[in-house]
C-alpha cells in the first residue's frame, strides 16, 4: 500500500512541476503575472501550485529529510552509547565477581593456613627394633632420591639456643 501511495505522490509532484513550469513559461511569454489553465486541466490535476509554493514545498521536504537523517543519526548514536554502557557494566560486574572470588579463595587459603599453624602437634610413638632398621625399610619400600639434611624447631632453651622459640614466620613454638 505504501508503494502505491508513493507512486501517486511522485506522479502528482511530477505533474505539478510540469504544470508549474508550463504556467511560468506561458505567463512570461504573455507578460501576465499568473498562469491561466483550462478547466479540464485544472480538474484532472487538482490544485495547481505556484512556483513559490513548489519551492517552499521542496525546502520543507529537504528540511524533513535532514531532520529524519539527524534523528536516525541521533538514534544510532544513542544506541551505540547504550551498548557501550551495557558493555562497561558487564565488564565491571565481571571484575567484581572475579575480585569476590579471589577474596573468597584468599580467605579459604588463610583459614587453612591458620588451622595448620594453630593445630597442636600430635605425638606419635616410635617403635624401635633391633632387627629391622629404618634404613632397611626405606631400601625395601622406596626409591632413594638423594641425601637430605632434616631440620626442626624445638621450643626448649637448651635445644634452641635462646628463649624466644620463634619460627621464621614469627610463630611462637609451644
Amino acid at each position: 500500500m505504501s508503494i502505491s501511495l508513493r507512486k501517486h505522490a511522485a506522479m502528482f509532484l511530477a505533474a505539478t512541476f510540469t504544470v508549474g513550469s508550463m504556467a511560468t513559461f506561458g505567463a512570461a511569454a504573455l507578460d501576465q503575472p499568473t498562469a491561466v489553465l483550462s478547466s479540464t486541466l485544472n480538474h484532472s490535476v487538482g490544485t495547481v501550485l505556484t512556483s513559490a509554493e513548489i519551492s517552499n514545498a521542496q525546502q520543507a521536504m529537504a528540511k524533513a529529510k535532514a531532520s529524519a537523517l539527524k534523528a536516525q543519526q541521533d538514534a544510532a548514536k544513542k544506541a551505540q552509547e547504550e551498548a557501550a554502557k551495557k558493555a562497561e557494566a558487564a565488564k565491571k560486574a565481571a571484575e567484581e565477581a572475579a575480585k569476590k572470588e579471589a577474596e573468597i579463595k584468599a580467605a579459604a587459603t588463610q583459614t587453612a593456613y591458620n588451622q595448620l599453624v594453630a593445630s597442636a602437634a600430635t605425638t606419635r610413638p616410635v617403635a624401635y627394633s633391633t632387627t629391622y632398621l629404618a634404613s632397611d625399610a626405606i631400601k625395601a619400600n622406596a626409591t632413594a632420591l638423594g641425601n637430605y639434611k632434616l631440620t626442626f624447631y624445638d621450643p626448649c632453651v637448651e635445644c634452641n639456643g635462646n628463649n624466644l622459640a620463634l619460627t621464621a614466620t614469627g610463630t611462637t613454638l609451644t
